[in-house]
């Protein structure tokens, strides 16, 4: 049995490989443009005996990943966060890093992240890109709110004909033209060049919204049941779903809601306890996705709502009660995949 860590870098990474009594056998440099004769040289000096991999959940593990399960048979993915704090050291380098995670697997302390399948990575690589467009849309909108306010107009809606439209609007944006022509160049221009790029931005989210609603709405039952939650729709659910993956990977859901960044830290000594901000290592596409999801539920729920009103009443602050619905709907999500049910009412009562 020999084991191979590979500390993993975007055009080359470095590798040691040893062997059961943890002495050092070899010391790599594989080059990503040149990576399956690296492999192979590798794969040769293991001399037939099996071999396993580990390499940490940096920028672009997947294409280290699958090439390392295509030559040993075998890959695992270290949470470099954790692999930071066990194996913290003055003496850092390439080299070192790579060797302490070839020991580390060799005694089988390596904590371990979830590695999701190449066709779930391709699935979320399309769900993170829309909302990097729609990221992308919303500071177009900032910016044409900006120059809204230095040309004084400082409402988010206009008046038409006894009637108040937002500046967003198809209306409202007619009635933004006809000003804008009193406008200097400059803001002219910043105003038609955010508004083409809104335009063009909505254009390639909905593109990717259909293929969304083609492919997904009535084929998982994962999606169907998660539907059922309030506040959460199609894309929604699609991000719950393939960011998770299995969610039998979690025991609890207090380890659901960990992983979401929907619970606080909490420092206590003796008597005194104190809950801080939200944890800072989590899964942030799932924090947005619940937070964002608590407007619908408030909208669409008598009991999401009087849930929200009862927090909002109690911490005085609409924020934390925002947080704490989310949490709430965390675990009612965790619920109805876990126990393959639908919603129902009573769970925003029931503590999970």
């Amino acid at each position: 049995m020999k084991f191979l860590g590979i500390d993993y870098h975007k055009k080359r990474s470095f590798a040691t490989l040893i062997n059961q009594n943890g002495l050092i056998v070899g010391r790599f440099t594989i080059r990503h443009n040149n990576i399956d004769e690296d492999l192979k040289k590798i794969k040769t000096i293991t001399q037939g005996d099996k071999t396993k991999t580990v390499l940490e959940s940096t920028m672009n593990w997947g294409f280290m990943y699958d090439k390392l399960w295509e030559y040993f048979g075998h890959s695992m993915l270290a949470n470099p966060y954790k692999m930071k704090i066990i194996a913290e050291s003055t003496n850092k380098n390439d080299k070192v890093d790579s060797y302490v995670l070839a020991q580390f697997l060799r005694m089988n302390y390596i904590p371990q992240s979830y590695a999701p399948s190449p066709q779930v990575r391709l699935i979320k690589d399309l769900i993170r890109h829309r909302i990097s467009l729609v990221q992308e849309r919303v500071r177009a909108i900032n910016r044409i709110h900006l120059v809204l306010l230095k040309e004084g107009i400082f409402d988010n809606k206009v008046l038409d004909e006894d009637r108040s439209w937002s500046v967003m609007s198809a209306a409202g944006r007619k009635i933004i033209e006809r000003l804008v022509q009193g406008w200097t160049t400059h803001h002219q221009t910043i105003y038609k060049n955010n508004m083409d790029l809104i335009d063009i931005y909505t254009e390639k989210i909905e593109d990717i919204e259909q293929i969304f609603y083609k492919n997904w709405q009535s084929t998982d039952p994962i999606i169907k049941r998660l539907m059922t939650i309030p506040g959460i729709g199609l894309i929604t659910a699609i991000s719950i779903r393939y960011e998770v993956d299995d969610i039998s990977r979690f025991p609890n859901s207090r380890r659901f809601v960990r992983y979401c960044g929907l619970c606080p830290t909490t420092s206590s000594s003796d008597e005194r306890i104190y809950h801080g901000k939200i944890v800072k290592s989590v899964n942030k596409y799932l924090q947005s996705a619940f937070v964002e999801s608590t407007l619908g539920a408030i909208r669409g729920s008598a009991q999401a709502k009087a849930y929200y009103y009862k927090h909002k009443q109690r911490t005085n602050k609409s924020n934390i009660a925002r947080i704490i619905l989310a949490k709430r709907i965390c675990e009612i999500v965790y619920q109805v995949w876990k126990y393959n049910c639908c919603y129902e009412p009573r769970f925003f009562n029931c503590v999970s």
